[in-house]
This record gives C-alpha cells, structure tokens and sequence, in this order.
C-alpha cells in the first residue's frame, strides 16, 4: 500500500514548462527546431530513484558493487540567440548510492545548435540542424574508511592477490596479502581524488512537424577524456609496495561513443506525449569491452497549465546502468556491474520566457 501510495504522489506532482502551443517547447531538447530569438526557455526537475519510486522493478538490491539510489536536481536553460541559433546549458547535481557510500556527481552540459535549413512540404515541413557541445562531469573527492568497503575496492582493483584488511578481536588491524600480514599503526583510508570527464561532441538532427506532431532523427559522435586517481594513506600505501603492488593508481583514459536515436512528442488538447530512443556503442581499450554499448529509453507525460507553463513526470530507463552517462564511473575494474537494468524517474517545471 505504501508503494502504490508513493507511486500516485509521485505522479500527482510532476511539472514542466511549454510556450504557446508548439510542443517543440516540451520536456526534452533534441528537436531540430529552435527557440525564437531572445527567447528564454528554463526547465527544472527533481531526479529520484528508490524503492518507494522503483515504478518499472529495474532496481536489483542483491546486487553488489552497483548503483542503488539516485537523488539529485536539474535546471536547463534555453536561449534563443537569433531565428536560427540557439545555445542551451544544463547542469546537475547527483547523489548516487554505491555500496555502503555515496558518490556526488555535478554535470555541466553547454551546446549550440544552428538551424541550417526548413524545407515545407504539402502535408508537413522537415529540417536539419547541427549541434556541437562540451559536457563535463566532476566527482566529488570520496574517501573509504569502512574496512568492509576497503576490502571490497581492494578485491576490485586487485584481483587475485587476496588482499584484504582485518580488524582482530582485540582491535588491532592488519593488512593480510595471503598468509602473510602486516600490522597496522594508523586506521586506514582509500579515495578517489580529481575524478573527472570532458567530453565534446558533434549532433546532427533531422525531423519531421506538423501542427501537433513532431519526430526527430539524431546521430551523433562524442570524444571523452577521463581522470582519476586512486590514493590511500601513507602508511598502507608504503606496506602495499613492500609487498610488490603500487596502491596508487592513474586512471586517465580516453574513450570515443557513437550514438543514434529518435525523439517524439504528440500534442492532444492540453497533454503533451514524448519518447526518446538512444542508442549508443563505444569504443575504449581492448581490456575495457565487457559492455560496450547502451540502450536509453526516455519517456515523458506534459500537462500544459498555461501557454508559458507545464508540468511533466519523465523516466529514463537504461539496458546497461549508467554507461555513457557518466563516463568515470566504467573502468576495467568497475566494468563487470554495468550488465543490468537501472532506472530514475524525473519531474519538474519548464517556463518559458519572452
């Protein structure tokens, strides 16, 4: 009952923003048209994932060393910068649950997109549009100091060497390589430090609009350079190289993502339907194809409450977690978790201003 009950309110109180009645001004923002000049389009929304909000069962607790919970806020801009240009920017702030530990994730996205032509035809018009974008994602400094969770990223980052922590009845902790241990003076800590992506990309959009229907075609190519480094405290990180292995780890990388897709949206009286389909494929290192490619599934239900303002409830539902999403989070040691379902659901307000 408490589940049914969180499910109604969590529809109940979804809102986005729409202008006048072109549904081109609708949750999602991969339409070939574009926002008229000085046009101001802002669209905020609350991003949750959670057993009360699990509406689509992709949530798998047995599941380990895997994204559980999501939290976080979204706010886009859009600004038309003449008939045929317009910039957008988003960003977001993301609290994911990982184990016993949270990861904080802040996303900067900024694009461009010119409007290189309409053609009209007798029962629709049709266009083509070019998109070029910079995103960017920063994790938030983590460090470990739960030996349960020590133990759990040592067997990840290093398999096959047994090593692990382990407090004694007595309190003292030692560092265990096999048989063989070392004791340990200081409590030990692990983190992850300057844990980062930047990514450009290049989206051509072609589609297809009448009146109060609209489909998109978009394919796309996204370079990305990752960072991150693995670090610990002095003293477990000087008794790892004793005994043969280097703790600290670079991380760096760079990855390319081919992507395709196709974004609809049906206006009837004062409700606004969108779908979105994307497919992506990536190529990355020889010891980094476990899963190597992601299908996402968007969907979006809009109630316009003037011709400036809409509220929407979206859900995105990913094949592969978060692949390509963001991109730190995949690496040769966290590659094995990626091979299921996960899923977030999203409401919020758009207004448009002119």
């Amino acid at each position: 009952m408490k589940l049914r009950l969180n499910k109604i309110l969590f529809l109940l109180l979804s809102i986005t923003v729409l202008y006048g009645k072109n549904i081109k001004y609708a949750n999602f923002d991969i339409h070939t048209l574009t926002i008229p000049k000085d046009g101001l389009l802002v669209n905020t929304g609350y991003l949750i994932s959670n057993d009360n909000i699990d509406i689509f069962h992709l949530r798998d607790s047995s599941l380990g060393n895997s994204v559980s919970n999501l939290n976080g806020f979204e706010f886009e801009a859009l600004y038309g910068i003449s008939d045929n240009m317009m910039m957008g920017y988003r960003v977001a702030r993301e609290e994911l649950g990982y184990n016993s530990y949270t990861l904080t994730n802040t996303k900067n996205d900024i694009f461009f997109r010119y409007h290189l032509f309409d053609n009209k035809l007798a029962k629709f018009n049709s266009g083509v549009s070019i998109d070029i974008g910079f995103v960017n994602n920063t994790m938030d400094d983590l460090y470990l100091t739960n030996i349960s969770d020590i133990n759990s990223m040592a067997k990840r980052y290093f398999p096959g060497k047994n090593i692990y922590i382990k407090q004694e009845d007595d309190g003292r902790l030692k560092l265990y390589k096999g048989n063989q241990y070392s004791n340990l003076k200081y409590y030990p800590w692990i983190g992850l430090e300057n844990t980062n992506d930047n990514s450009f990309y290049l989206r051509a959009i072609s589609g297809f609009y009448k009146k109060d229907n609209y489909i998109d075609f978009f394919v796309g190519a996204k370079r990305t350079h990752i960072k991150s480094q693995l670090v610990a405290n002095q003293e477990l990180t000087h008794l790892a190289s004793l005994n043969g292995y280097t703790l600290q780890k670079n991380l760096d990388r760079y990855e390319n993502m081919f992507f395709g897709g196709i974004s609809v949206a049906c206006e009837i009286k004062n409700f606004i339907l969108e779908g979105k389909y994307e497919y992506d494929l990536f190529q990355r290192e020889s010891n980094l194809g476990y899963i190597n490619s992601n299908h996402i599934i968007d969907l979006s239900l809009d109630y316009k409450l003037t011709k400036h303002l809409l509220v929407y409830t979206s859900a995105k539902v990913m094949l592969n977690q978060l692949n390509g999403q963001i991109p730190y989070l995949y690496n040769q040691y966290t590659q094995t978790t990626f091979d299921h379902k996960y899923g977030y659901a999203k409401f919020g307000f758009v207004y448009y201003f002119k």
